[in-house]
């Protein structure tokens, strides 16, 4: 059975299945998102451009943004 063979004889299995994949995937981007977020303040350019990008934010560039956030924190630059 194919996608359109299940939409068209099992409409509410489909539309369970669907919906729950939209249901992920909102949540994953949220977290994603928010992830990104969390360094606005650090370089809101580059955040920006991480979020257009559409990957996930790697370890790398969450401790480097810890470093950088820090170094501003110890100057007052940064809540």
């Amino acid at each position: 059975m194919n996608e359109e063979q299940l939409k068209q004889n099992h409409p509410e299995t489909y539309n369970s299945i669907f919906n729950a994949g939209v249901s992920a995937g909102t949540k994953a981007e949220a977290e994603r998102v928010g992830v990104w977020m969390d360094y606005a303040d650090t370089n809101l350019d580059e955040v920006r451009a991480g979020i257009i990008s559409g990957k996930s934010i790697t370890e790398d560039v969450i401790q480097f943004y810890a470093d950088v956030d820090s170094k501003l924190k110890s100057l007052g630059t940064v809540n």
